[in-house]
């Protein structure tokens, strides 16, 4: 039994090799499929253009044939960690797209460093194929507040019924519906920006509340004045990933509250959130 090699590109099959075969020998074609078309290679152009202290944003240009984009169907952010490669994140290519963008979250880095993300193509075949590289600069992070499972709380000052779930989640309402006429606040200590910059809040949170009555805010406070709202949160909402800008504090203090309010009639189950992290870059 013989072996042979042939690509399959754009609908067509191109042997890559030719042997002598006698008459009725069997032989194994062996295909290689590959979602880049040739023409392709060196004009994918892969680039990060922001970087924030919990995210990075990446863009490529995709070259076209006709009106899509041929047998990609999938296109993969990876990076390599100690412990292997990473898939950081991954979209579908829009017909016709002629610059796809990624948003994906990073961890804090406690100091300078580099890293090298890669971008894969994926073909209706589930065929991966590398199609840009670019190393980015992750200046450091200082984390000035966290909140995460697995560590102890944060310092907050609870006021009502706020308490931390066993598996770090918390809630206004951990005992069943929140009552009538509550005013429950959860306050955080006062948290310095000073020196710092692009300042960002970001966490995991669901409610259930009775829509447009009771409402359950996040609010900042800076330098001793009256409290902002950040956030406002009423009806029902699934987990849903929250970042918040807090650049316009940046070099001040600051404290942090989530307020829960609700009318006199109507309870609900009430408001979670997890994975707090407030981070920002230091000035250079």
């Amino acid at each position: 039994m013989r072996r042979l090699r042939a690509r399959y590109q754009n609908g067509v099959l191109t042997p890559l090799e030719t042997l002598p075969l006698p008459e009725g020998a069997e032989v194994v074609l062996h295909i290689e499929a590959s979602p880049l078309p040739e023409d392709w290679r060196g004009q994918v152009h892969f680039q990060c253009r922001q970087v924030t202290p919990i995210s990075a944003l990446f863009t490529w240009t995709m070259p076209l044939q006709g009106v899509g984009v041929p047998r990609v169907r999938l296109c993969k952010i990876l990076t390599r960690e100690a412990w292997g490669t990473q898939v950081l994140g991954s979209v579908v290519p829009p017909p016709g797209a002629v610059q796809v963008e990624m948003l994906v979250e990073l961890p804090p880095r406690p100091e300078v460093s580099s890293q090298e993300f890669t971008l894969q193509f994926v073909d209706q075949e589930e065929i991966e194929e590398l199609a840009g590289r670019v190393v980015v600069l992750l200046p450091e992070v200082r984390v000035l507040l966290q909140d995460l499972p697995g560590q102890p709380p944060a310092d907050w000052n609870c006021q009502g019924s706020w308490e931390r779930l066993e598996d770090g989640t918390w809630t206004d309402s951990p005992s069943g519906d929140y009552p009538n006429n509550a005013d429950f606040s959860l306050t955080s200590p006062l948290i310095s920006l000073g020196g710092l910059d692009s300042s960002v809040l970001t966490f995991q949170e669901r409610h259930c509340l009775e829509d447009g009555a009771d409402w359950c805010t996040l609010e900042v406070q800076g330098q001793d004045g009256p409290w902002q709202i950040l956030a406002r949160y009423t009806g029902t909402s699934d987990w849903k990933a929250q970042a918040l800008d807090l650049s316009a504090y940046d070099g001040t203090r600051v404290r942090l509250r989530f307020r829960l309010r609700s009318d006199r009639s109507v309870t609900r189950d009430g408001f979670y959130f997890r994975n707090l992290l407030l981070a920002a870059f230091p000035v250079c």
